[in-house]
């Protein structure tokens, strides 16, 4: 069971790898638009929670699988991300169909329709091209997440770490940020 379970972990990991490079699906709009945010830090997420899943399954003397708290917040925070990201998104898009309806240019206001200016420039800059404290911020915090919980989970031998809920409201709150940001931004 532990050979199959890494195995399959290793599979599941290597096949999000591929997906994330050979696709468009950290993109906003498929093609070479502008690489996504919200996107990116879900992907990253499940690309660490799904093998984790799969290995704690082997080591677990049940044999059931589970999750812990902190894979479900953790994914929690960053499929929200996602979901208001995508309504702010989709709420810009319509101004913007309305304002060329109405004979104004915006095409300086809105990153949406913009080319890819690169992986990094396109997750760090707003919606405006500007770079956001606010996006660097939620980076910065989900890569320490990231690195606390892939060391936990394989320091405890493949057990799910725990954090402490001042630590989810850390992360809910620098995410929070990101897309109040991305809300408010013009």
């Amino acid at each position: 069971m532990k050979t199959l379970s890494i195995i399959t972990a290793v599979v599941c990991l290597i096949a999000m790898v591929f997906v994330a490079f050979k696709t468009n699906i950290l993109r906003e709009e498929g093609g070479n638009s502008s690489y996504s945010f919200s996107r990116f830090q879900m992907w990253l997420w499940s690309t660490v929670i799904i093998p984790a899943f799969v290995l704690n399954w082997a080591t677990d003397s049940g044999g059931v699988p589970s999750l812990n708290e902190a894979s479900l917040v953790l994914l929690g925070i960053s499929v929200s991300s996602l979901f208001g990201s995508n309504i702010i998104t989709s709420v810009q898009k319509s101004e913007h169909r309305k304002l060329l309806t109405a004979g104004i240019n915006t095409t300086s206001l809105f990153k949406f329709q913009a080319n890819s200016d690169g992986f990094w420039n396109d997750i760090l800059k707003d919606d405006s091209g500007h770079l956001s404290v606010a996006r660097l911020q939620n980076l910065m915090f989900t890569f320490v997440f990231v690195m606390m919980y892939i060391y936990l989970f394989f320091d405890q031998a493949m057990k799910y770490p725990d954090f402490q809920q001042y630590t989810y409201a850390l992360m809910g709150i620098s995410t929070g940020g990101y897309v109040t940001a991305k809300a408010v931004q013009k």
